[in-house]
């Protein structure tokens, strides 16, 4: 009965061990995630420009500007725009938008199917 004991406290001294080295563990993990989100949530928005700059610089179309600012406003991860409601227009973080444009390029057009000549029917 002294060996039970003797093996359910070494059990038991194992399974605290174990406890200790996951909880190390997700405490580097959280303590790695944290650092890693920090500079880029306060960071970099004293670039903030109007939507035409963005337009002129990287040649997308007004809607696809549109599109990409209303799914990412600042804040969220990767965000880079600013809705200015009084103004019903956004301000854009200009560097944030260039990482998030070399990391989402836009998608090339498939060219333009020809019309049949008519002659050819």
């Amino acid at each position: 009965m002294t060996d039970d004991i003797a093996a359910l406290i070494r059990d038991f001294d194992a399974a605290v061990a174990s406890i200790g080295v996951i909880g190390e563990r997700l405490r580097a993990l959280q303590a790695r995630a944290s650092t890693a989100a920090e500079p880029q949530s306060g960071a970099n928005l004293d670039d903030l420009v109007r939507p035409g700059t963005i337009l002129q610089k990287f040649a997308i179309s007004r809607a696809e500007l549109h599109r990409r600012c209303r799914d990412h406003p600042i804040g969220t991860p990767g965000g880079f725009s600013l809705w200015r409601s009084g103004k019903k227009s956004y301000l854009i973080s200009l560097s944030r938008f260039e990482r998030h444009f070399a990391e989402h390029p836009p998608l090339k057009r498939r060219p333009e199917t020809k019309k049949r000549n008519s002659e050819t029917r």
